[in-house]
């Protein structure tokens, strides 16, 4: 069983883990959220990126669509949903 120590050291890994993600500490909804999916407005920005840059990640085009305010943490897609739009826009 892991000691007091310990859990309080897992517990500050995944905070820090979770403010590098998505720029909060706050967790999100477990069950019953809304999925995050990219709208009309997110994959033109995809597309507009993928032309810039080609071999652009989909962490850099998350980074991206927060800095440049087209999504917030709240609402921004997944790696996962934004790969298919990467991988499409080839």
């Amino acid at each position: 069983m892991p000691s007091n120590h310990q859990t309080l050291d897992l517990r500050l890994f995944l905070s820090c883990c979770r403010y590098y993600e998505t720029g909060s500490i706050r967790p999100r909804a477990i069950g019953g959220s809304k999925p995050r999916v990219a709208t009309a407005e997110v994959v033109n920005r995809i597309s507009q990126y993928k032309r810039e840059c080609p071999s652009i990640f989909a962490w850099e085009i998350r980074d991206r669509l927060l800095a440049e305010g087209v999504c917030s943490n709240d609402n921004i897609p997944s790696v996962s949903t934004l790969y298919p739009f990467i991988v499409s826009d080839k």
